[in-house]
């Protein structure tokens, strides 16, 4: 799994975001979690965690994603397959 941060953008495209957490231990559990949860669906899938910028003051926020997809469609289409099973996410175009 990559990380973003410090001043890094995640690479563009569709992503399916899995969450959003105050602490990175927060995030990385919660994406072991999703693995073992939605095997199927996310077993080829490699998560990325954006980190917040160095020296910022405002309370980090961890943003938990999987991606990025080949389209609008095939994220939409994974992210209805999480939620299916009773998880939440959302689509992301950065």
């Amino acid at each position: 799994y990559g990380r973003s941060g410090t001043g890094m953008q995640a690479r563009e495209g569709v992503w399916v975001q899995l969450g959003a957490f105050a602490s990175q231990e927060k995030a990385e559990s919660t994406w072991q979690a999703m693995k073992l949860k939605h095997p199927s669906a996310l077993r080829a899938m490699k998560a990325q965690l954006s980190t917040p910028p160095q020296g910022s003051h405002e309370t980090p926020v961890y943003r938990l994603r999987v991606g990025p997809f080949l389209g609008q469609a095939a994220a939409e289409e994974t992210c209805l397959r999480l939620k299916s099973d009773g998880s939440q996410c959302l689509v992301v175009n950065e």
